[in-house]
């Protein structure tokens, strides 16, 4: 039963991303900084068919630890770092 219609991962919608955009802001991330982290996220945001479209688990966590290892690139704080991961996650 069910089969077709379990959702087997959780995910970020493109819907729930907004609502993540909107948390960044209100976190104190500016328009910038939210941008890029969406452009990390784009294919993933928009991939065809329901069962693959959105963010996966393990896709935050690789950004994540991408972000915290290069720094440099993006000159984003440990704080704002870490309010991206806590955003992303409660939408999981």
């Amino acid at each position: 039963m069910g089969l077709f219609w379990d959702d087997p991962k959780p995910r970020v919608t493109r819907i729930e991303w907004q609502k993540v955009r909107t948390s960044l802001f209100s976190r104190g991330l500016n328009k910038k900084e939210i941008d890029l982290i969406e452009g990390f996220f784009y294919s993933s945001l928009n991939e065809t068919g329901i069962k693959d479209a959105g963010i996966q688990e393990n896709e935050i966590s690789m950004m994540i630890e991408w972000l915290k290892l290069n720094r440099a690139t993006h000159k984003m704080s440990d704080q704002k770092i870490a309010q991206v991961e806590d955003a992303l996650r409660d939408r999981l």
